[in-house]
């Protein structure tokens, strides 16, 4: 590619685009014959700038989906009332709740809906997520995602007059969350009315309907964690991301942020500051599917790696080969986090035919975790007779 002419967009993505092929270095790649998913591996590189960006600002994921409410501010709050309020219009909305008990009694954390349309609201829960509050907030944010993606224990879904309010999932009024410990939910629901979503912190006998009215609204800690954001889905381009494994190594990075960043923050707005512009850093709460187009052109495997680079991370992750099953893998499997910079996870390592297949990788980023993480795909092995199918090898 000839690159005088994009000197326009900055040297760091200049760099990412014009970046030269990266041999996979032999450390790595004796490191990596022997691997399993889930394992964390020490790289032989700190710095991957001279790595190519499959999503350069050029080219960046597709932002899509419905209304995502996003609820942590306070992070850790020691006053009952109203924590965010904004009105979602219908269609899609997920609500995130992320919140931890500072009082030194019990609590309980809740969603509470109301119908503001003209008619009836039918309210169809269609995913959810709700781990054990726990003090490991690591685990929750990890456990979470794993619980979103399996998708068990829907709330019932709601039939709501105009002007009615409901409590969004009970099991969750329901639990009692101790002092320090952190509850965090997930929900995303159809509604085909708008609602006014309210999350809320009550002491664990108090009736949250009967009390709702009257709540106030619990102080902000001015670092404005919260806000509502249009698009919680991020995929690839319509012309897939390709890579072929005579290239080396190449890149994905998640949730940057500043000039000229390859997946920005989601932009928003914060009903508490009246409508002010906001942003979601780290992008919690929204789903990414990133498809590529690999040819294997080499002979050889190739691995999927979590690299963090904004500091300890584990997550969640789904990997789907062309024409095969989901793979789901924790990364780290016997840890809480992958260290960031010259550590990284195995998220999965595949076998390829010759020719190109798609690999559609699925996550949203963790709670408790730090962000931008990369993800590596990765050659290794020598060249080697080629199966007939695609499988997900290491188990």
């Amino acid at each position: 590619m000839k690159c005088a002419p994009l000197l326009a967009l900055g040297f760091a993505a200049l760099a990412a685009i014009c970046a030269a092929a990266f041999p996979t270095p032999p450390a790595l790649d004796a490191a990596l014959r022997t691997a399993t998913p889930g394992q964390v591996l020490e790289l032989p590189f700190s710095s991957t700038g001279t790595i190519r960006l499959l999503n350069p600002a050029t080219n960046r994921l597709t932002i899509s989906g419905g209304t995502l409410l996003y609820s942590d501010d306070p992070e850790t709050t020691a006053a009952t009332g109203v924590l965010y309020r904004d009105t979602l219009p219908a269609g899609t909305q997920r609500v995130y709740l992320y919140h931890v008990n500072d009082r030194t009694t019990a609590t309980r954390f809740s969603i509470v809906v109301e119908n503001v349309g003209a008619t009836a609201a039918l309210v169809t829960p269609t995913r959810f997520s709700f781990p054990a509050p726990t003090a490991n907030y690591l685990h929750a944010g990890r456990e979470g995602v794993r619980l979103f993606y399996e998708n068990t224990n829907l709330p019932p879904a709601l039939m709501l007059a105009p002007g009615e309010r409901a409590l969004l999932a009970p099991i969750l009024d329901a639990t009692t969350v101790s002092r320090n410990q952190l509850a965090a939910a997930m929900v995303e629901v159809e509604s085909n009315q708008p609602l006014r979503v309210a999350t809320v912190m009550v002491d664990a006998g108090v009736n949250t309907l009967t009390a709702y009215p009257n709540l106030e609204v619990a102080p902000n800690d001015g670092l404005n964690r919260q806000g509502t954001f249009a698009g919680f889905h991020r995929s690839s381009p319509a012309v897939p991301y390709a890579w072929a494994t005579s290239e080396g190594l190449v890149r994905l990075r998640v949730a940057d942020f500043g000039f000229g960043a390859s997946d920005p923050p989601a932009a928003g707005t914060d009903a508490e500051r009246s409508g002010a512009a906001t942003e979601l850093r780290g992008n919690y709460g929204v789903t990414y599917e990133v498809t590529v187009a690999v040819t294997n052109s080499t002979g050889q495997r190739a691995a999927l790696l979590l690299n963090p680079r904004g500091g300890n991370y584990g997550g969640y992750f789904r990997t789907t080969l062309e024409g095969g099953a989901p793979r789901a893998q924790m990364v780290p499997s016997a840890s809480l986090v992958v260290p960031p910079t010259t550590s990284a996870g195995v998220i999965a390592l595949l076998d390829l035919p010759r020719g190109t297949r798609t690999v559609r990788l699925e996550f949203i980023p963790a709670g408790a975790s730090s962000l931008p993480i990369e993800i590596l795909f990765v050659p290794f092995g020598d060249p080697a007779p080629l199966p007939s199918a695609w499988v997900i090898g290491g188990t």
